[in-house]
Protein backbone atom coordinates (compact mmCIF):
# COMPACT_ATOMS: atom_id res chain seq x y z
CA UNK A 1 0.00 0.00 0.00
CA UNK A 2 1.59 3.27 -0.79
CA UNK A 3 1.76 5.82 1.58
CA UNK A 4 1.57 9.50 0.77
CA UNK A 5 4.66 11.64 0.98
CA UNK A 6 4.79 13.37 4.27
CA UNK A 7 4.45 17.17 3.71
CA UNK A 8 7.34 19.54 4.72
CA UNK A 9 7.77 20.87 8.34
CA UNK A 10 6.29 24.37 8.72
CA UNK A 11 9.24 26.99 8.32
CA UNK A 12 9.51 28.22 11.99
CA UNK A 13 10.74 31.69 13.15
CA UNK A 14 14.10 32.82 13.95
CA UNK A 15 12.58 36.11 15.45
CA UNK A 16 9.14 36.80 16.06
CA UNK A 17 9.57 40.20 17.38
CA UNK A 18 6.91 41.27 19.42
CA UNK A 19 4.95 44.72 18.04
CA UNK A 20 6.43 47.97 20.02
CA UNK A 21 2.63 49.31 20.47
CA UNK A 22 -1.00 49.12 20.47
CA UNK A 23 -1.14 45.78 22.05
CA UNK A 24 -3.10 46.82 24.89
CA UNK A 25 -5.50 48.88 23.57
CA UNK A 26 -6.39 46.36 20.66
CA UNK A 27 -7.23 43.66 23.53
CA UNK A 28 -9.00 46.09 25.22
CA UNK A 29 -10.55 46.72 21.93
CA UNK A 30 -11.70 43.82 21.29
CA UNK A 31 -12.97 42.41 24.47
CA UNK A 32 -14.70 45.81 24.74
CA UNK A 33 -16.37 45.08 21.14
CA UNK A 34 -16.85 41.08 21.51
CA UNK A 35 -19.15 42.78 25.09
CA UNK A 36 -21.31 44.50 22.30
CA UNK A 37 -22.15 41.69 20.35
CA UNK A 38 -22.70 38.97 23.03
CA UNK A 39 -25.26 41.77 24.85
CA UNK A 40 -27.26 43.02 21.67
CA UNK A 41 -27.39 39.02 20.43
CA UNK A 42 -29.06 38.36 24.10
CA UNK A 43 -30.66 41.36 24.71
CA UNK A 44 -31.87 43.01 21.78
CA UNK A 45 -33.63 40.84 19.07
CA UNK A 46 -34.87 43.26 17.01
CA UNK A 47 -33.39 44.87 13.44
CA UNK A 48 -31.30 47.25 16.22
CA UNK A 49 -30.09 44.57 17.95
CA UNK A 50 -28.82 43.06 14.89
CA UNK A 51 -27.09 46.13 13.27
CA UNK A 52 -25.52 46.82 17.12
CA UNK A 53 -23.65 43.25 16.84
CA UNK A 54 -22.79 44.11 13.04
CA UNK A 55 -21.42 47.07 13.89
CA UNK A 56 -19.84 46.15 16.81
CA UNK A 57 -18.03 43.15 15.03
CA UNK A 58 -17.01 45.50 12.25
CA UNK A 59 -15.17 47.60 14.80
CA UNK A 60 -13.77 44.61 16.48
CA UNK A 61 -12.35 43.03 13.00
CA UNK A 62 -11.13 46.63 12.18
CA UNK A 63 -9.25 47.27 15.39
CA UNK A 64 -7.26 43.72 14.94
CA UNK A 65 -6.42 44.58 11.40
CA UNK A 66 -5.01 47.93 12.48
CA UNK A 67 -3.62 47.49 16.20
CA UNK A 68 -2.94 43.51 16.43
CA UNK A 69 -2.17 42.48 13.13
CA UNK A 70 0.96 44.31 11.93
CA UNK A 71 3.92 42.51 13.29
CA UNK A 72 7.71 41.70 12.08
CA UNK A 73 8.62 37.84 12.18
CA UNK A 74 12.52 36.70 10.27
CA UNK A 75 12.88 33.17 9.07
CA UNK A 76 15.76 31.48 7.98
CA UNK A 77 15.70 33.25 4.61
CA UNK A 78 12.60 35.58 4.63
CA UNK A 79 11.45 38.35 6.66
CA UNK A 80 7.65 38.71 6.86
CA UNK A 81 5.90 42.18 7.23
CA UNK A 82 2.23 41.77 8.07
CA UNK A 83 -0.11 44.92 8.01
CA UNK A 84 -2.95 46.23 7.88
CA UNK A 85 -4.42 44.22 4.60
CA UNK A 86 -1.16 42.69 3.29
CA UNK A 87 1.87 40.26 4.03
CA UNK A 88 5.05 40.96 2.47
CA UNK A 89 7.46 38.02 2.16
CA UNK A 90 10.99 39.76 1.45
CA UNK A 91 14.33 37.76 1.36
CA UNK A 92 16.47 38.70 3.45
CA UNK A 93 19.23 38.66 1.07
CA UNK A 94 17.80 41.23 -1.04
CA UNK A 95 17.43 43.84 1.99
CA UNK A 96 19.48 46.62 1.41
CA UNK A 97 18.78 48.70 4.39
CA UNK A 98 16.52 48.40 7.64
CA UNK A 99 15.69 52.04 9.53
CA UNK A 100 13.03 52.01 12.60
CA UNK A 101 11.36 55.43 12.93
CA UNK A 102 7.80 55.50 13.62
CA UNK A 103 7.55 52.45 11.36
CA UNK A 104 10.24 50.07 10.64
CA UNK A 105 11.40 50.39 7.05
CA UNK A 106 13.20 48.27 4.74
CA UNK A 107 14.67 48.96 1.46
CA UNK A 108 14.94 46.40 -1.46
CA UNK A 109 17.25 48.44 -4.04
CA UNK A 110 14.88 51.82 -4.67
CA UNK A 111 11.69 50.12 -3.27
CA UNK A 112 10.61 50.81 0.18
CA UNK A 113 8.69 48.30 2.11
CA UNK A 114 7.09 49.23 5.68
CA UNK A 115 5.37 47.46 8.93
CA UNK A 116 3.87 49.50 11.51
CA UNK A 117 4.24 46.71 13.88
CA UNK A 118 7.50 47.60 15.34
CA UNK A 119 8.18 51.70 15.53
CA UNK A 120 9.48 54.54 17.77
CA UNK A 121 7.75 57.43 19.18
CA UNK A 122 7.65 60.96 18.20
CA UNK A 123 8.91 61.79 22.23
CA UNK A 124 11.43 58.71 22.25
CA UNK A 125 13.22 60.08 18.54
CA UNK A 126 13.39 63.94 19.83
CA UNK A 127 15.05 62.22 23.40
CA UNK A 128 17.12 60.01 21.31
CA UNK A 129 17.99 63.06 19.19
CA UNK A 130 18.95 65.28 21.69
CA UNK A 131 16.29 67.51 21.88
CA UNK A 132 14.35 69.26 24.94
CA UNK A 133 15.64 69.97 28.32
CA UNK A 134 14.68 66.72 29.74
CA UNK A 135 16.54 65.04 27.28
CA UNK A 136 19.32 62.80 29.48
CA UNK A 137 16.21 61.99 31.88
CA UNK A 138 13.57 61.05 28.92
CA UNK A 139 17.18 58.53 27.51
CA UNK A 140 17.18 56.39 30.79
CA UNK A 141 13.56 56.22 31.33
CA UNK A 142 12.78 54.75 28.05
CA UNK A 143 15.77 53.00 27.08
CA UNK A 144 14.14 49.47 27.38
CA UNK A 145 11.76 50.24 24.67
CA UNK A 146 14.77 52.33 22.55
CA UNK A 147 16.89 48.61 22.96
CA UNK A 148 14.37 46.47 21.88
CA UNK A 149 14.00 48.74 18.47
CA UNK A 150 17.39 48.72 18.35
CA UNK A 151 17.36 45.08 18.31
CA UNK A 152 14.92 44.49 16.20
CA UNK A 153 16.81 46.58 13.93
CA UNK A 154 20.34 45.24 14.70
CA UNK A 155 19.30 41.43 14.21
CA UNK A 156 17.42 42.14 10.79
CA UNK A 157 20.62 44.20 9.25
CA UNK A 158 22.94 40.99 10.84
CA UNK A 159 20.47 37.91 9.09
CA UNK A 160 20.45 40.48 5.58
CA UNK A 161 24.13 40.65 5.64
CA UNK A 162 24.75 36.85 6.44
CA UNK A 163 21.94 35.84 4.01
CA UNK A 164 23.70 38.40 1.55
CA UNK A 165 27.04 36.94 1.76
CA UNK A 166 25.30 33.31 1.04
CA UNK A 167 23.18 34.07 -1.68
CA UNK A 168 25.61 35.38 -4.50
CA UNK A 169 24.01 36.89 -7.37
CA UNK A 170 20.61 35.48 -7.02
CA UNK A 171 18.68 38.07 -4.80
CA UNK A 172 15.28 36.39 -5.04
CA UNK A 173 11.68 38.28 -4.90
CA UNK A 174 9.43 40.27 -2.80
CA UNK A 175 6.09 38.66 -2.48
CA UNK A 176 3.09 40.41 -1.30
CA UNK A 177 -0.21 38.76 -0.56
CA UNK A 178 -3.74 40.46 0.61
CA UNK A 179 -4.75 39.49 4.12
CA UNK A 180 -7.80 37.39 2.13
CA UNK A 181 -9.59 36.33 5.47
CA UNK A 182 -9.35 39.51 6.82
CA UNK A 183 -10.85 41.46 3.73
CA UNK A 184 -13.65 38.90 3.09
CA UNK A 185 -14.86 39.17 6.69
CA UNK A 186 -14.91 42.92 6.27
CA UNK A 187 -16.46 43.08 3.10
CA UNK A 188 -19.41 40.53 4.32
CA UNK A 189 -20.10 42.65 7.74
CA UNK A 190 -19.69 45.75 5.52
CA UNK A 191 -22.65 44.18 3.12
CA UNK A 192 -24.19 42.68 5.85
CA UNK A 193 -24.53 46.10 7.74
CA UNK A 194 -26.21 47.84 4.66
CA UNK A 195 -28.86 45.28 4.18
CA UNK A 196 -29.80 45.69 7.78
CA UNK A 197 -30.93 49.08 6.71
CA UNK A 198 -32.44 48.80 2.96
CA UNK A 199 -34.60 45.60 4.01
CA UNK A 200 -35.58 46.78 7.36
Amino acid sequence: MATRPSSPPKPQPVHAFKPTSGTLLGIAGLVAAGLVVVLAAVTDHSVMGLRTALGAALVALLIWMVLLRPRVTAYADTLVLRNMATDVRIPLAAIDDVAVRHVLHVWVGDERYTCAGIGRSTRSMVRASGGGPHAAAGAETSSGNRDYVTFVETSIEQLAGAARRDAGEDRGTVRRRWAVPELVAAGVLVVALVLSFVLA
